[in-house]
């Protein structure tokens, strides 16, 4: 059982450190290289991708804070 909350913990945080760091990216993308969802074909696919990913990884970690809860 212990083994089981700290992984589960371990995976919660790695969730969150992830979007940590999806946020430092799309800052540094619309900042640093200008890029938008109106950028053309690679703005509005790197967006979009990483943006799904994103959100699956957010609901996947509130999901497993409410299990961990």
């Amino acid at each position: 059982r212990k083994t089981l909350i700290l992984g589960l913990a371990l995976t919660i945080l790695l969730g969150f450190i992830f979007e940590g760091f999806q946020i430092h990216e799309y800052m540094k993308a619309y900042e640093e290289y200008g890029l938008t969802l109106n950028s053309g074909i690679y703005g509005s696919t790197f967006f979009t991708l990483t943006g799904l990913h994103a959100l699956h990884v957010t609901i996947g970690a509130i999901m497993l804070t409410v299990i961990l809860i």
